[in-house]
């Protein structure tokens, strides 16, 4: 049983309870804790937004999160936002943009990420680029800076740099993988590289309104993970997202609203813990004429 994900679930609260009653030097007797075991909160991606980089009918500014490959099938240039309360709780919240920006034969992508836990704060920034390699294979690439800090008493930054690629083994059958390595600038003793990330996955498009993906990840923090997912276009207007997996986040939904270039979605996850987590979206598109 993996120790750090067992324990993280009574960790939050404890970490919770220290920002209403321990404030100032209380605060840090956990924080080295968050620091030195866990990845960083606003380095995670609600399930729903972040789903579909192996569904081709996914063409939007988020599809390249899970697999930066997917950046060089986008056309159209998009921009989206993203809102979180993590586990309902008032003192958790996170915000993403990601933005993609299609050229010929390839495509760059910018994300950036924000988020609060009381006196923590983490902040995140990358940039991608994804192009074609003939018909049947994509690959991407992104370098990302991130950065955790606490007034008045630590800091770290973390780069890393991600290579993904996507294989269309038919013209509904895509799979692929993505591996992240990060660096780990400045952690006192932990100073220097640390273990890298991947996740590998397989989607289905079965019809034009309907596709399935299961995708595979692990972290140095966390099990393997395993997870599928689907879409579902009951109207051109309305899109269903509904996912499981063994781990972090078990159970995700949502839907979305098309309003012309504008998109409006609203998530859904549910940790087994720790609770509800809502987040809401917009993305818009920039169709050229």
């Amino acid at each position: 049983m993996n120790f750090t994900r067992m324990t993280f679930p009574i960790f939050l609260r404890i970490l919770l309870f220290s920002f209403r009653v321990l404030p100032g030097p209380g605060l840090f007797i956990f924080l080295p804790v968050v620091l030195a075991g866990q990845d960083l909160f606003v380095a995670g991606n609600n399930p729903f937004f972040a789903w579909g980089s192996y569904n081709k009918p996914q063409v939007d500014a988020f599809s390249f999160t899970g697999n930066k490959a997917a950046l060089a099938r986008v056309v159209v240039p998009g921009l989206g936002l993203v809102g979180e309360r993590l586990y309902g709780l008032q003192e958790i919240h996170r915000y993403r943009v990601s933005a993609a920006l299609p050229v010929k034969k390839a495509g760059f992508g910018l994300q950036a990420g924000y988020a609060v836990a009381g006196l923590y704060r983490e902040g995140l920034l990358g940039l991608a680029c994804g192009r074609k390699l003939g018909k049947a294979i994509d690959l991407g690439t992104q370098f990302t800076v991130q950065r955790a800090t606490v007034p008045g008493y630590t800091s770290y930054t973390v780069l890393s740099a991600d290579v993904g690629l996507l294989l269309h083994l038919t013209s509904r059958i895509n799979a692929g993988w993505n591996i992240r390595i990060p660096y780990q600038v400045n952690m006192g003793d932990q100073h220097g590289g640390i273990p890298f990330y991947y996740s590998m996955g397989i989607g289905f498009d079965a019809a034009a309104g309907w596709c399935a993906a299961m995708e595979l990840e692990k972290s140095p923090f966390a099990d393997l993970r395993a997870g599928v997912g689907f879409i579902y276009e009951p109207h051109a207007l309305v899109k269903l997202k509904l996912g499981v997996r063994s781990g972090g986040i078990p159970f995700w939904f949502g839907c979305s609203y098309q309003l012309k270039s504008f998109r409006v979605d609203f998530s859904v996850s549910i940790h087994d813990r720790l609770g509800i987590t809502p987040g809401v979206g917009l993305h818009h598109s920039f169709p050229r004429k």
